[in-house]
């Protein structure tokens, strides 16, 4: 059995159903037991007991690698499709100079909307913080 320490960490907005729709793809990959998935919606969540920032973890997805680097955005589902060898055309876009600022406008656009996405019927005011 794997170490949790070698696991990649998503932590992901489960009252999304983009963001949930998205996980559910990565947990059916064969190598998805490599990651820990953590909702950040659920209520046992705790930010800071991860050593992520309880506001910025709501506005911006995060991963945390297995060396404990934290990532953000972009650079965050990058990490995600290396982990698990997929969407290399993807990777490679999103590390070009010409790509990675396209990926950056259209997951900065994302992230301004998907509070309007958002399931709300088990929000807590803290968890359904309108940014």
């Amino acid at each position: 059995m794997e170490d949790a320490e070698n696991k990649l960490e998503i932590f992901y907005d489960g009252l999304c159903p983009i963001c949930t729709k998205e996980i559910n793809h990565y947990r059916k990959h064969p190598e998805s037991h490599r990651i820990r998935f953590v909702d950040i919606a659920s209520r046992g969540f705790d930010a800071a007991n991860e050593g992520l920032d309880p506001r910025a973890i709501h506005k911006t997805f995060h991963v945390k690698t297995p060396k404990g680097e934290i990532l953000k955005g972009v650079d965050g589902f990058v990490a995600i499709w290396e982990h698990l060898n997929i969407f290399k055309p993807l990777v490679i876009a999103a590390q070009s100079s010409i790509g990675r600022p396209l990926f950056n406008l259209g997951y900065d656009v994302f992230a301004k909307v998907r509070p309007i996405f958002r399931k709300n019927e088990s929000c807590t005011e803290d968890l359904c913080e309108r940014v």
